[in-house]
C-alpha cells in the first residue's frame, strides 16, 4: 500500500510539471509529505496557505497550480484507480488547510446534527470517561508515542459535530488556556489534541468535523482564536497538519518495520 501511495503520488508530480507547474512547487508538495489523495482534496484556500508570498510565489503561480488541479479533481470521479485510493482505510485522508469558508451545505449539516438523533450519543460518556484517565497519564513530552493511542474501539461512522467531545487536558495545558497564554505552548496543545482525535478517528478527513472542533473549543476558550468571521480556522489548520504530519510518521515507522522483517525473512 505504501508503495503503490508513492507511486501514484509521483503519477500525479508528473502529470503537474506536464502541465508546467514549477519544480520549487513541486519542492513543496514533497517536503509539505502531500499525497495524491491530499491533492484530490485540496481546496482554493489550501493552495493559497502552501504556496505563501514569502516562498517567492506570486498569485499567477497559486491560481496556475489551482486551475491544473481542479483538472485533476474533476476526473477523480472516473479515475477507478484514485477512487480506490481515496477510499483506502490505510492512508492519509486530509490536507491541512482549513482556511475560513461560507459554506452554506456544511453549516446546514452542523445544524441538521444537532437537532437529530445521532449514533454517537451512545459512545460519548465511555469516551469521555477514558481520556479523563488516559490523558492524565500521559507524557506529554513524547508527541509521537503510540503508546497513547487506545485499544478503545469505535466504528469508523463516527462523526464530530457541534457541540463536540472535548478531551481532558494536561495541567500545564488547562493553566494556559485559562491564563490566556496557550499561544505560548500552542505545539504542545495541538499534540495533545491530536491525539487524541486520532484515539478516536485515525482518519479524520471532513472540514465541517475539524471545524465542530473548533468552534467548540474556542467558544469554551476564546484565548485560541484569531483574528477573522472564524477565530478557530487557525487551530483547525493546525490540528489537521499535525495529524498529517503524524500518520506520515507512523506510516514510515511501519514502512520501515515491514522491510526488516522481510529481510529477516529473506535470510
Amino acid at each position: 500500500m505504501h508503495n503503490n501511495n508513492n507511486n501514484n503520488t509521483e503519477e500525479l508530480i508528473t502529470y503537474l510539471l506536464q502541465y508546467g507547474i514549477s519544480n520549487r512547487m513541486i519542492a513543496i508538495v514533497e517536503k509539505q509529505h502531500i499525497y495524491d489523495e491530499d491533492l484530490l482534496i485540496m481546496d482554493r484556500d489550501d493552495v493559497e496557505h502552501l504556496f505563501k508570498n514569502e516562498y517567492g510565489f506570486t498569485f499567477r503561480d497559486r491560481k496556475q497550480f489551482w486551475k491544473i488541479l481542479q483538472k485533476i479533481q474533476s476526473n477523480q470521479n472516473s479515475n477507478i484507480e484514485h477512487e480506490q485510493i481515496i477510499h483506502s482505510s490505510a492512508i492519509l485522508e486530509h490536507i491541512y488547510g482549513f482556511a475560513d469558508e461560507d459554506n452554506d451545505n456544511n453549516d446546514l449539516e452542523e445544524q441538521q446534527s444537532i437537532t437529530s438523533p445521532s449514533p454517537n450519543t451512545n459512545r460519548q460518556s465511555t469516551i469521555i470517561n477514558f481520556f479523563d484517565n488516559k490523558t492524565s497519564n500521559d507524557n506529554s513530552n513524547n508527541s509521537n508515542s503510540s503508546s497513547y493511542i487506545s485499544e478503545l474501539t469505535l466504528s469508523s461512522d463516527y462523526v464530530f459535530t457541534y457541540p463536540s467531545l472535548l478531551p481532558c487536558f494536561s495541567a500545564n495545558i488547562i493553566e494556559a488556556l485559562k491564563t490566556n497564554t496557550i499561544h505560548t505552548h500552542w505545539t504542545l496543545f495541538i499534540n495533545e489534541l491530536a491525539r487524541w482525535v486520532m484515539s478516536i478517528k485515525p482518519y479524520l478527513r471532513e472540514q465541517h468535523e475539524y471545524q465542530a472542533i473548533g468552534q467548540t473549543l474556542y467558544e469554551k476558550y476564546p484565548s485560541i482564536g484569531t483574528t477573522g468571521p472564524k477565530p478557530w480556522s487557525f487551530l483547525c489548520r493546525s490540528l489537521s497538519q499535525r495529524i498529517r504530519t503524524e500518520r506520515w510518521q507512523r506510516r514510515k515507522t511501519l514502512a520501515a518495520r515491514k522491510q526488516k522483517e522481510n529481510e529477516i525473512q529473506e535470510n
